[in-house]
């Protein structure tokens, strides 16, 4: 959680059984918005949720997309191919709508991901600057 707190410039929370939000944001457009950090050695598709209203962000870092739903004979290394922002409210709604429920692996529709990107495509919600991408490239092995 370190490394993410200080390439987003996060303020963690003391204990690290806090449920649903692990930090705050402590500077940028996002200053002072709650924040739910996720790492998932693949994209899969799926996010752990929760229906805390007081969670105003998940922040996920992950690997390249994954080619099946299974993890089978497969490996997850650690490394950051993508970074997503999701906004909290948003993704509430969207699961209320389709009656999907929040908790482990919940269903995230495939546009929210394309929405959320912001590394290494840029978004306007949270743009990261060349010191952060350099940072997060560290992470990614493969280039």
């Amino acid at each position: 959680m370190m490394i993410r707190s200080r390439v987003f410039d996060i303020q963690l929370k003391d204990s690290a059984v806090a449920k649903a939000i692990d930090g705050r944001f402590r500077s940028g457009p996002l200053a002072g918005k709650t924040v739910n950090i996720k790492i998932y050695g693949k994209r899969e598709g799926l996010l752990d949720t929760n229906s805390d209203p007081t969670l105003d962000y998940y922040l996920v870092l992950c690997g390249p997309k994954a080619m099946t739903l299974t993890s089978k004979g497969g490996t997850r290394p650690l490394r950051v191919t993508n970074v997503y922002l999701f906004d909290s409210a948003e993704i509430r709604t969207d699961q209320q709508a389709r009656g999907t429920k929040s908790g482990v692996a919940s269903s995230t529709r495939s546009a929210f991901w394309t929405e959320a990107e912001i590394y290494p495509r840029a978004h306007p919600a949270l743009k990261l600057d060349a010191e952060q991408r350099r940072a997060l490239a560290l992470f990614d092995w493969s280039t």
